[in-house]
């Protein structure tokens, strides 16, 4: 029954970790743009997240905050080198990425839908195998991982048919 004064309130806790090899592409790419690097080591990664989702106005509204911590051990990225050569991928021996994402979704009547979503994310790397590099080294923000984004979208989805628009956010990142 909907009793109490957060009857539709949920707890949501996760942990996991995982292993990624390095593609064909980092290992072996010989392309003016980028060389690849033989010598990479799979990418391990342990995630941690916990959140908290609560339903309003009989289920019509949704909104829910979450907290998360990512590490990372050898994690490969791609950096810019000197011409003639213009990147190549190595690994990045510590690294962690913390973060807050709130989101909310809202039916507006019938059958249209707003949502929206932000996410905070704190990035570091915390153990350099090249640590003078201006890149790589100890304390530099992860490359292509924006501090601030965003979305919202409206979604009308009658019996018959879908129309969805939205837009993206994406801040200033390394």
């Amino acid at each position: 029954g909907q009793h109490g004064a957060l009857p539709s309130t949920f707890l949501r806790l996760s942990a996991g970790g995982g292993i990624t090899e390095p593609s064909l592409i980092q290992n072996f790419s010989r392309e003016s743009y980028a060389v690849g690097n033989p010598n990479l080591r799979p990418e391990r990664t342990t995630s941690y997240e916990a959140g908290l989702v609560q339903e309003w106005l009989g289920r019509r509204a949704t909104s829910e905050v979450s907290v998360f911590d990512n590490s990372f051990r050898d994690l490969i990225t791609y950096v810019s080198l000197p011409p003639p050569v213009w990147g190549s991928w190595r690994n990045v021996e510590a690294s962690r990425a913390r973060g807050l994402e709130v989101s909310g979704r809202a039916r507006l009547g019938g059958p249209v839908t707003l949502t929206a979503s932000y996410t905070r994310l704190w990035t570091r790397i915390v153990t350099s195998n090249n640590p003078s590099s201006p890149f790589l080294g100890v304390g530099q923000e992860l490359a292509k991982r924006p501090r601030n984004s965003g979305s919202v979208s409206l979604s009308v989805a009658p019996r018959r048919w879908w129309f969805q628009a939205g837009v993206v956010f994406v801040g200033e990142r390394q």
